[in-house]
């Protein structure tokens, strides 16, 4: 019924609900018996003692008649109670907040007992302070104003009523969500406990008995329906680990531990002890979400936020709270104000559920997770201190903070720095790995500019290969996909394209806003450097292009002058000197070439002298894994080695053939005969070495026997 009605509904029958809980327990403690009393214990003379009336309370004529009557004053010693027949004395249980931390059964019921007395007899009008000489002063009781109602009433039914909308309101937008569903539960449990817990724990002194029984009761159920839920979050999201079967078995585990609390079978601390049990299985769940989620940088944000919101919230309750009831000794705080933890979870969590806008989380996780662990152990060990030494308080607390201070907090840095490292880039971390692809190897060298260039600085910053060019300019950096996405515009900015940036870290985290502040810091140092590199090439392109002009003009004038002039013997040697002249003012253009171009002009010229020298010529081309791009250098550099070979072949040697084959990245060139005296390192093999070394080849001869081998390497610029 209620997941065909729309989120405005259910979140409409939610409010409706809370408020008809609230106002109910306001009922229940605006009619609960008042005196108008405040009676204190006054550890200094070991007395109880009337120290105050309230200006409304209906006993105040009363009391000052009678302290007028003998000449006493306020505060006024106390004796007992008087409850009709019974006398009841004064004690720290009758007034205490919270009857958990009571160590038996048998006092649990003692109290209940005389809080029924008392209610009854207020009734009857049989209620009356027996002072230390004796003296009976009748009381009467009447309902209690509402502005007697303290701040800690208030604050837990605010905390939960907060907590159980908040629950409500993720529902209704994920209504069919089982994480969803079961965080929805939680606020149910926050909702049972909390506002019953205001009305016994606020009283003033008396409240109906079997009210009061039934009030912690309602209090125990829901403290351990809110843990069973909250452990079975973990065992859903943020991935289902399962079958529901184990959440059923711990809300059996619960409903069990609640009815044997119920029925009194075994000790009062199995409650709490049921409460830590239950919570302590979540760890186990925490740790199998952390290992699924190692490769999920999107779960593994939503597990962060959990962890942080639900440790952070239980462990503050439970090392004030449950941890000191569970050990009979005295809550360091009101268990009322420690309600306020939970709902700090609840924000949190809200925020994981519905959006993972954790974009902030990463920068601050170590930090405050670092400081609440810190506080955790000063507490933890100052209550281990009290209970487990006997030590005074004032004694225990003291020596809790030395021991932080000198032995935890040293430890605790030391690891911190080996497991806690923030993986938020820094300058220091990229800017070795970028600066090499912002210096070109050569002052010409254009291919790894534009695209390119970003794409490869990019990764080597966020160290992930996934980074694309995406369609569509962009003014500003921006995260999207929930942080799995970064979208970096092109340099310049006026391009019709920008990158793509997804799994940064392989994936290990998210990205975050110190990753856009990168971005403008790279845009910085990438803009300055290409600046430089731009205002370097073009000076260099200007200087290139004045020496080929000269050559071309005053050297070419010449040769075509000499040609002219040159007899038939010659001509041919003059030609050959202008076709070199204009390889090298075409070089000097350094512009790059492709591997067809550049084995297409390596295949004519070799073919070509082949011919002239009578040779056959083996052309075997097998190019799938040559540089696609050859730099004007490479490509000049590699063509003057090969040339410089096949000289070197028909100098030296008295070959039928000549072989060349392109496999994979190699050239390999051989021929099967070698001149007597051919086979030593001449000037010419020197100069091929230093052209090999210069544009990053590998370069090897051999010689065996009457054979002679060349191999070129080549590998990606």
């Amino acid at each position: 019924m209620l997941n065909n009605q729309s989120p405005y509904a259910l979140v409409s029958f939610s409010v409706v609900f809370c408020s008809t809980v609230a106002l109910a327990c306001l009922y229940l403690a605006l009619h609960s018996p008042w005196l108008g009393l405040t009676i204190q214990y006054n550890a200094g003379i070991e007395k109880w003692q009337l120290v105050a009336v309230h200006q409304s309370s209906v006993n105040r004529h009363s009391i000052e008649n009678y302290l007028k009557e003998n000449n006493l004053q306020l505060p006024l010693n106390l004796k007992i109670l008087q409850a009709g027949r019974e006398q009841i004395a004064l004690s720290e249980s009758l007034f205490m907040e919270e009857p958990d931390i009571l160590p038996s059964y048998l006092q649990f019921n003692t109290l209940m007992q005389e809080q029924q007395q008392l209610f009854l007899a207020s009734k009857d009008n049989q209620l009356a302070l027996v002072g230390e000489d004796g003296a009976h002063i009748a009381l009467q009781t009447t309902n209690r104003p509402i502005d007697n109602l303290p701040g800690l009433f208030w604050f837990q039914l605010f905390v939960g009523v907060g907590g159980a909308l908040t629950g409500a309101l993720v529902w209704a937008s994920r209504r069919n969500d089982t994480a969803a569903i079961l965080y929805a539960l939680t606020g149910v449990g926050y909702l049972i406990f909390a506002p019953a817990a205001a009305i016994y724990s606020t009283r003033e002194l008396i409240i109906d008995g079997e009210l009061f029984r039934m009030l912690s009761a309602i209090n125990h159920f829901g403290a351990l329906f809110f843990t069973a839920s909250l452990t079975s979050l973990l065992w859903t999201y943020p991935i289902q680990l399962g079958s529901f079967r184990i959440p059923l078995l711990l809300y059996i585990a619960a409903l069990t531990a609640w009815v044997t609390n119920l029925s009194q079978w075994v000790s009062p601390a199995v409650m709490h002890l049921a409460v830590l049990g239950i919570f302590s299985i979540s760890f186990i769940f925490a740790t199998i979400q952390w290992r699924k989620t190692r490769i999920d940088p999107r779960g593994r944000a939503a597990l962060r936020w959990f962890l942080l919101s639900i440790y952070t919230a239980t462990g503050l309750f439970a090392g004030f709270i449950i941890i000191p009831a569970a050990l009979h000794i005295q809550q360091p705080a009101p268990q009322g104000l420690m309600f306020g933890a939970f709902l700090i979870m609840y924000w949190g969590l809200a925020l994981g559920i519905v959006k993972y806008r954790l974009f902030q989380l990463e920068q601050w996780w170590y930090s405050i997770t670092g400081w609440f662990v810190s506080g955790l152990f000063i507490v933890v060990f100052d209550v281990l201190l009290v209970s487990g030494l006997a030590l005074p308080q004032d004694v225990a607390l003291p020596l809790a903070l030395a021991i932080a201070g000198w032995v935890y907090f040293p430890l605790r840095q030391s690891v911190w720095k080996r497991v806690g490292k923030q993986k938020i880039p820094s300058v220091d971390s990229w800017i070795g790995n970028v600066l090499p692809l912002l210096i070109d190897k050569e002052a010409g060298d254009s291919i790894k500019s534009g695209s390119d260039r970003w794409i490869d600085i990019l990764r080597a910053i966020w160290r992930t290969p996934h980074v694309d060019i995406c369609s569509g300019s962009l003014s500003s950096p921006t995260i999207t996909n929930d942080g799995l996405r970064l979208l970096v515009p092109s340099y310049p900015s006026n391009q019709s394209h920008h990158f793509c940036v997804d799994l940064p870290d392989a994936g290990a985290r998210l990205f975050t806003t110190a990753d856009i502040q990168t971005v403008k810091h790279v845009q910085q140092i990438v803009g300055l450097a290409l600046e430089r590199i731009d205002a370097r090439n073009q000076g260099v392109q200007l200087e290139r292009d004045r020496i080929r002009r000269d050559m071309h003009d005053d050297l070419g004038a010449s040769l075509l002058s000499l040609l002219h002039a040159s007899s038939a013997e010659t001509k041919p040697l003059v030609s050959n000197a202008i076709a070199e002249m204009r390889r090298l003012v075409s070089t000097l253009d350094q512009s790059p070439i492709t591997k067809q171009v550049a084995l297409v002009n390596w295949r004519r010229e070799i073919e070509k002298r082949c011919q002239l020298a009578g040779l056959t010529l083996i052309w075997k081309d097998d190019q799938e894994t040559l540089p696609e791009i050859l730099s004007a250098r490479r490509y000049s550099n590699l063509s003057r080695i090969l040339r410089e070979a096949v000289s070197n072949v028909l100098k030296y040697a008295s070959p039928r053939e000549l072989e060349l084959v392109i496999s994979g990245n190699s050239i390999l060139l051989s021929n099967p005969v070698v001149a007597e005296g051919g086979s030593g390192e001449g000037f010419g093999q020197r100069i091929m070495q230093e052209r090999a070394t210069e544009i990053g080849v590998t370069l090897t001869q051999s010689f065996s026997g009457v054979s002679h081998s060349m191999l070129i390497i080549i590998p990606p610029e």
